[in-house]
């Protein structure tokens, strides 16, 4: 699991040099049929849910309100540097 956690976030060698893509946007595609529509919300919250899920360091899980930090910080975060 901590190898999955450590790859989440590193790119991908893609066949179209323009575009970044990560281990978590190949995840993601997969979770949604139409993921260019998929709202950026969506998206973050499921980022969030996948660094806590992989997450080696995180030792009880339970998701409530204060997963909603991680939320705002990926939706940042993605839009920022990212086609999501």
């Amino acid at each position: 699991m901590k190898k999955c956690f450590n790859n989440l976030f590193k790119s991908l060698e893609v066949n179209d040099g323009n575009k970044k893509e990560m281990y978590i946007t190949r995840i993601l595609g997969k979770v949604w049929s139409d993921y260019d529509n998929t709202p950026k919300q969506h998206v973050a919250y499921a980022i969030s849910v996948c660094y806590t899920i992989l997450n080696p360091a995180i030792e009880h899980i339970t998701i409530d309100e204060s997963i909603m930090g991680l939320v705002n910080k990926y939706l940042v975060s993605i839009t920022k540097y990212y086609k999501v």
